[in-house]
């Protein structure tokens, strides 16, 4: 408390630092009941005083998990740091051809058996006392696929809308209550990257207007991004 503002985020960090340190990313103990029981801006709240240091950290919360404190827990941003969902807090890994190199290249392997603009309806899964495990996936204008492996990759309202029959209940009602993301991406584009040239790491993390920034340039840095 009086502590200015860089100080008190200083000492907030720290804090923040051991919590996580006593987090586990497998098991819901104690730790986590506490740590689910506060939103992460409440957190905020309590134990920062200035506005500024709160603003930061309300930025920090958008980009790592585009969502604002209000609407997630501390615990989620907690495993967020952790690495709970990734390989670890250093997972600063980014993919040579960009984040949309992967769909290129199951669209290039699959080629005609790609369906686009298939609207998919309903998932079912199959078994017999002898067959292996198969789900039927049904789509709006009565095409039924079989398939070994399904993967459900949309936003919580779009799988809502596919009817799932091995969806549990309290599933459904996760789905139901898990609200969307709050942030959108610009990409700027540059002829280089002169950020790099003068010696800078082209990250920026605002507490107004644009709240974070990163460099996005190409592998070779022929072409800078942010």
């Amino acid at each position: 408390k009086g502590l200015p503002v860089f100080e008190e985020l200083e000492a907030v960090g720290a804090t923040m630092a051991a919590a996580v340190r006593n987090l586990t990313c497998e098991s819901a103990d104690g730790v986590w009941r506490d740590a689910d029981g506060i939103t992460f801006e409440g957190w905020i709240r309590a134990h920062v005083t200035h506005e500024e240091g709160r603003d930061v950290l309300r930025a920090m919360n958008r980009g790592m998990v585009a969502q604002e404190p209000s609407q997630v827990s501390f615990l989620s941003t907690a495993k967020s740091l952790k690495g709970c969902w990734s390989g670890g807090d250093d997972d600063e890994y980014r993919l040579a051809r960009g984040s949309q190199a992967p769909l290129l290249e199951a669209a290039r392997r699959l080629g005609a058996r790609l369906k686009l603009g298939a609207v998919v309806s309903a998932v079912t899964r199959r078994s017999g006392p002898a067959a292996p495990v198969s789900y039927d996936v049904a789509t709006a204008d009565g095409q039924v696929i079989r398939a070994k492996h399904v993967v459900l990759t949309g936003s919580p309202a779009a799988l809502l809308g596919i009817r799932l029959p091995s969806l549990s209940a309290n599933d459904a009602q996760l789905l139901q209550r898990m609200p969307l993301g709050e942030s959108a991406k610009l990409f700027f584009f540059y002829r280089e990257a002169w950020w790099r040239a003068a010696g800078k790491s082209g990250n920026v993390m605002a507490t107004s207007g644009l709240s974070a920034c990163m460099d996005h340039s190409s592998r070779d840095a022929t072409t800078g991004s942010a």
